[in-house]
């Protein structure tokens, strides 16, 4: 036996783990579905509500008119930073809009400075999935 058998040996003899009792269970019926189904206007709605709690601006659009809308809402913002994956088309409406785009691309090397973060006006990224309930948006680290 080496030393750190013999210590584990002896942990496990102080603590007497044989006599330890099984973890109690633990209930699992959590709720698996909302009550409206993703994308309801309930759903929005309440998306839209938990946003502007947290001082958000929320611009509803659709997909025919979010680079009209991506543009629209980034007028006045002077620097923005955008991962290096994003739709080309977005960044060309960011631009419209006359913001200076910094590209963060960790993969490549070239990540932005906590100085340059500071110095930024707004981000343009994409999300994949949101907690309504919540107001959470959750990024996924994919390129975009």
């Amino acid at each position: 036996m080496d030393a750190k058998q013999e210590i584990l040996q002896r942990i496990r003899a102080a603590l007497d783990l044989s006599q330890t009792a099984p973890a109690p269970k633990i209930p699992r019926a959590y709720r698996q579905k909302g009550e409206f189904p993703p994308g309801s206007a309930e759903v929005i709605a309440e998306m839209k509500g938990k946003l502007e709690d947290y001082h958000a601006q929320v611009l509803e659009t659709d997909s025919a008119h979010l680079l009209s809308t991506i543009s629209t809402a980034l007028d006045g913002v002077s620097t923005l930073v955008v991962p290096h994956g994003l739709d080309p088309q977005w960044i060309q409406a960011a631009q419209e809009s006359g913001a200076k785009i910094r590209i963060d691309n960790p993969s490549s090397g070239h990540v932005l400075s906590h100085m340059e973060l500071d110095a930024t006006d707004a981000v343009l990224t994409a999300s994949r999935c949101a907690v309504a309930l919540t107001g959470t948006i959750m990024l996924d680290g994919q390129p975009d």
